[in-house]
């Protein structure tokens, strides 16, 4: 498996009784994902950072029993589930209805095992690039609908 992916946050699953199904198509591969996962959390979500997080409800589901929902650059799912430090690359999936997404600035694009640098939340921002633009107008729910369809 190739582990340079350039990824993003998309959202997470969180409650009392959350789990997630132990990966058993390819459990040796998800043992070095888990490792590059909790390396970018880790580095990304210090308490230092969490404090400063507007939205308290994702500083408590992130400290809580939650399973997060990551997409690579081509559009494939991978779950992530830090209590227990595994994660999942075959069958993830999720339901736009019942996920809760990461608020728009956590969802920039990063390389696995890297820390995820947020989107500035300047709203009077010039766009300046494509690059930009495509980060501001990404609509997880019509972008993933349309990454599915094209997905292996």
């Amino acid at each position: 498996m190739n582990y340079n992916l350039t990824m993003k946050l998309l959202g997470y699953y969180s409650s009392e009784n959350q789990f997630m199904k132990p990966e058993t198509r390819f459990p040796d591969e998800v043992v070095q994902l888990a490792t590059l996962f909790k390396k970018t959390f880790e580095e990304t979500f210090t308490e230092d950072m969490l404090s400063t997080i507007k939205e308290k409800q994702f500083v408590e589901d992130f400290n809580g029993n939650t399973v997060f929902i990551l997409r690579d650059w081509d559009g494939d799912l991978y779950a992530y589930y830090p209590r227990e430090g595994t994660a999942r690359i075959s069958g993830v999936n999720y339901r736009k209805n019942t996920i809760t997404f990461v608020p728009r600035y956590m969802g920039a694009w990063f390389t696995l095992g890297s820390k995820i640098e947020f989107i500035k939340q300047d709203s009077n921002r010039t766009k300046t690039n494509s690059s930009e633009q495509h980060e501001e107008d990404d609509d997880f729910s019509f972008m993933d609908w349309i990454k599915g369809i094209f997905s292996k």
